[in-house]
């Protein structure tokens, strides 16, 4: 590879894992990965230090479709199913039954976007409060989530 990304961004990682770091964040538009090889490939560089720090993650318009959008939609675009799982967060769909964390009431193979719930999730690490969405939800879908994780952070003390 004539940038070497993938494994910049793996020592970066792993080196910050070995100081101080608390946490991380991967923000949107993963890896472009319609079969998994580049996330598994990924993670399998990451040691122990590294994956033990809380991971967030939001996912972007081509973690849903990798043409980006909607109208370009492939029968190979995982429309959000395969990232819910694989980079699972404590996210709103787990509040209705905490015995399934998922909200599966879109298949995998209706070729329409995974719940907006299973991307919507907000925490604090120390006084950082976070509050993750995914772009592929109209704020229609997603606004009483957004009013919920406000109010929760206005009422929460950091520690």
């Amino acid at each position: 590879r004539p940038y070497g990304i993938k494994s910049a961004l793996q020592r970066v990682i792993n080196g910050l894992a070995a100081k101080e770091m608390d946490y991380w964040m991967n923000v949107g538009d993963l890896w472009y990965d319609q079969i998994g090889t580049r996330t598994s490939g990924f993670f399998a560089g990451l040691d122990l230090n590294a994956m033990t720090k809380i991971h967030g993650v939001t996912m972007g318009n081509h973690d849903y479709w990798v043409g980006g959008h909607s109208d370009v939609k492939s029968i190979l675009d995982s429309y959000g199913n395969g990232q819910m799982q694989w980079y699972a967060q404590d996210a709103v769909s787990a509040s209705v039954n905490e015995k399934k964390p998922f909200d599966f009431t879109v298949g995998a193979g209706s070729m329409k976007e995974a719940a907006s719930g299973n991307f919507f999730w907000y925490n604090m690490v120390g006084n950082v409060a976070f509050i993750a969405f995914s772009n592929a939800y109209s704020w229609g879908e997603q606004s009483a989530h957004f009013a919920e994780a406000c109010s929760w952070v206005g009422t929460t003390e950091a520690p």
